[in-house]
């Protein structure tokens, strides 16, 4: 009898090791901060994800209070107490405090940690770092706009394009009307300069906005520069740059 109990004990030691060398495999490999506390909300355990998101080694986070490392504290500490006295799940957003005095913005979920009978003894805390996600978002948030100021530029450019269609067509009508007239043919000359440079630029603008696959060919930098100082002509002139 003694030698079957001392199997059976050898056995639900052997599994207790196992089961307990599994958990602590998961708390290693998840990317998101994993953090015990008391039920008076101080630190108990941290994993190495935690180490890493706030930047503190064990021993200056163990029974530390959690609410310490969030940016806003007094809203951590109410959503720390909430669950342990209702048990229930709270989630929210909140900035975190790194060791070296970085800010960074992160999801916290904060559950009660409870025994086997069900009592609580403090809450566990998923807090998962939304930093690289928030600078993905905004980048594509200025990408989309880049894109609406695309459309619209190119939208305003064939309309302006066609005000100068107009006039082209009415310098080309006052050309042959006043064909000998060398001060109103100088003028007019100046105007259809003008226009034909405005269509360029706006050439250019469409490009642009709208930009076709890339081909590859050959080039002349000097024109490529040319074109690029026309379409910055404005703030040359703005700046006096000669």
């Amino acid at each position: 009898l003694n030698k079957e109990l001392g199997q059976r004990v050898q056995e639900a030691t052997e599994e207790l090791i196992k089961t307990t060398d599994y958990l602590s495999y998961i708390l290693r490999s998840t990317d998101e901060g994993i953090i015990t506390t008391d039920q008076q909300g101080r630190i108990t355990m941290v994993n190495r994800a935690a180490h890493d998101l706030f930047g503190y080694s064990e021993e200056d986070l163990l029974k530390r209070p959690l609410a310490e490392l969030f940016n806003n504290a007094q809203l951590a500490e109410g959503r720390i107490r909430n669950t342990i006295s209702t048990g229930n799940i709270n989630r929210f957003e909140a900035d975190i405090l790194g060791g070296t005095g970085t800010i960074r913005n992160a999801f916290s979920s904060i559950a009660a940690l409870k025994d086997y009978r069900g009592d609580t003894l403090g809450v566990v805390a998923v807090v998962a770092d939304l930093t690289e996600k928030k600078r993905y978002e905004e980048h594509l948030n200025r990408s989309a706009k880049l894109a609406s100021i695309g459309e619209l530029a190119a939208g305003l450019a064939h309309e302006i394009n066609n005000i100068l269609a107009v006039i082209h067509g009415f310098i080309d009508v006052l050309t042959r009307e006043t064909e000998g007239q060398v001060q109103i043919g100088d003028d007019l000359k100046i105007m259809k300069r003008e226009a034909d440079r405005g269509q360029e630029i706006l050439k250019r603008l469409l490009t642009f906005a709208r930009p076709a696959e890339p081909k590859m060919a050959l080039n002349n930098l000097h024109e490529i520069i040319d074109s690029s100082l026309l379409l910055l002509q404005y703030e040359i002139k703005q700046n006096r740059i000669s």
